[in-house]
This record gives C-alpha cells, structure tokens and sequence, in this order.
C-alpha cells in the first residue's frame, strides 16, 4: 500500500521533494511507531494517575493480578485474557480521558449527501468528535463517572457489547496508525506497574483530571506517590 501511494505521486512532485520508495517506507513506519509509541505513553500518564486518584478501583486491579498471576511471577500478555477487571480499567481510562478527542480530518465525504436537515457537499472534510461520543448519554449511563464495572458483563468477563462503542483510535480505514501499537504496549506495561506498584497522591491532595489540550489530551502534571508492593 505504501509503495502503491507512493506510484500514484506526480514524479515532478517527487523529484521536487526528494521522494521514494526507501523515503516512503521508512517515513510511514516512523510515524506509525511514533504514533504507537506516543499514545502508548500518553495513556500511561492518565492510566497511573486515574490509579491514584481512584484507590478503590487500584485495589480491584491489584487483587485480580495477585489472584491470576501471583506475586512470583510479572504479567505477561499471555495472562490477558485471564484479567477482564484490568482490561475494562484501561478501556475506561482511554474512554474517560478521550486522548484522541479530535482525530485528524483525513475523512471526506464522497458525494453530496444529507444529515439532520444539513446539506454537506462532496469532499468536505469530515472529522470524528471523540469527546462527544465518549459523553454521549445515549451510549454511557453517567458517562462524566469513571466506572470500569461499565466494559464488564453480568458474569464480570470483558463485553465486547461495551468495547464497541468506544473508538480511542479513531474509525475506518484511516483510524490512527499506531493503534495495534498502542494496544500491544499499553496492557503489559500497565499490568506490570501495577502488578509491582501502589500509587497514591500525596496527602491533602486533590486532582480533577484536568488536561492539557492539543493533538492528544494529556493531563496535567500531578505529584504522585509510588510504593513498592511487597
């Protein structure tokens, strides 16, 4: 796919930018490793810190790694699939924070079309609002509340029901790159600070999760504590 776009680019245009194949390849899988990498870290600041501020929720998440992988051992993807209360925090973690509010405007429509009483004429930029969906009270009960207990089913197991209608990387076939990435890094990383790690925020302090605005929501910066787990 990458050498097939890089086929369909005017070879003045290429000349011009000093673009090929060797160029193509490697500048796509940069940004697709950046673009893993960088959500993989920003969902780790909000992941450790939603840890701090919801101690309850932390001791959920430290019980069912001591009962499934036992203090002997590090988890492993392996043990996944065996977590479902440590897999429903991170997907209301990335539904909560909404990292991706505003994906880029890589979508267009294709015809002139109608929606809710609007005309939209062919090729205007679409963009995907995120944040919306993610408190759309059509598809969260109380989406404002940070509840994991929301991505499990009646019998505690992860609901794919749930998983579905949460999109932190975006949608289609232009959804953000660096997704599987993100997804691969996220859960181990997570699953071992916690595994080894209780954090907590510093006594008499308060957070709101508040965020910094830009191309990803981060949050902003917050003492936390961090204790060994004997």
């Amino acid at each position: 796919y990458l050498l097939a776009a890089n086929n369909d680019i005017d070879e003045e245009v290429k000349a011009k930018l000093a673009i090929g194949e060797k160029e193509v390849v490697v500048g796509s899988l940069t940004q697709v490793a950046g673009a893993g990498g960088g959500v993989g870290a920003f969902a780790m600041r909000w992941a450790l810190l939603y840890l701090a501020a919801f101690p309850r929720y932390q001791a959920r998440v430290h019980a069912e790694l001591d009962r499934v992988v036992g203090r002997q051992q590090v988890p492993l993807n392996c043990h996944k699939n065996q977590l479902p209360y440590t897999q429903a925090f991170i997907a209301e973690v990335l539904r909560h924070c909404s990292i991706t509010s505003m994906p880029a405007a890589n979508y267009a429509t294709s015809k002139d079309t109608m929606l809710d009483g609007y005309f939209i004429a062919a090729g205007t930029p679409l963009v995907i609002n995120n944040y919306s969906l993610t408190r759309d009270e059509t598809l969260w009960q109380d989406p404002d509340a940070f509840m994991p207990e929301r991505f499990l089913d009646d019998n505690g197991e992860l609901s794919k029901k749930q998983l579905g209608k949460s999109f932190p990387f975006g949608l289609g076939q232009r959804r953000c790159l660096g997704e599987h990435l993100g997804k691969y890094i996220i859960h181990p990383v997570f699953a071992q600070l916690a595994h080894q790690f209780k954090f907590s925020l510093p006594a008499g302090q308060h957070t709101d999760l508040k965020a910094i605005s830009g191309v990803f929501l981060v949050p902003e910066t917050v003492q936390i504590c961090v204790q060994y787990r004997h």
